[in-house]
């Protein structure tokens, strides 16, 4: 959990009410949810980086863009909600208690895929 560390608990708690009011806002109006995730999570960093990459050579301006500690500062303001989150998301999926009866099982689609962006496993919850 390296990056929840750079934040305080009031940043955390603040992310997270966020969420929780998306969450109340938003999950109502959803009847299906496909998560892909990463294999290794830390994968995003090197994806972010490829972004940057693919950014310049498109536009031909090797100017443009991130440098990779400016990536790696930007995607650690996003994982700490990784570390927090992606563990109960993975057992539970998207509608974990949404409709309080269960009758959002299986809505929620899995999809793990590698750093070659392969899928490595599927499932519903």
């Amino acid at each position: 959990m390296r990056s929840v560390f750079k934040y305080t608990q009031h940043n955390i708690a603040q992310v997270m009410e966020s969420l929780a009011e998306y969450e109340r806002s938003w999950y109502p109006l959803m009847d299906a949810f496909v998560h892909i995730a990463a294999e290794q999570t830390d994968a995003v960093y090197e994806w972010r980086w490829e972004q940057e990459e693919c950014m310049r050579r498109d536009r031909g301006d090797a100017t443009l863009g991130l440098t990779r500690s400016q990536v790696a500062d930007f995607v650690d303001r996003f994982f700490p909600l990784y570390e927090l989150c992606l563990p109960r998301l993975l057992s539970n999926g998207f509608f974990e208690g949404d409709d309080g009866d269960g009758t959002k099982t299986g809505c929620c689609l899995q999809l793990v895929i590698d750093r070659q962006r392969q899928l490595v496993s599927s499932s519903t919850k």
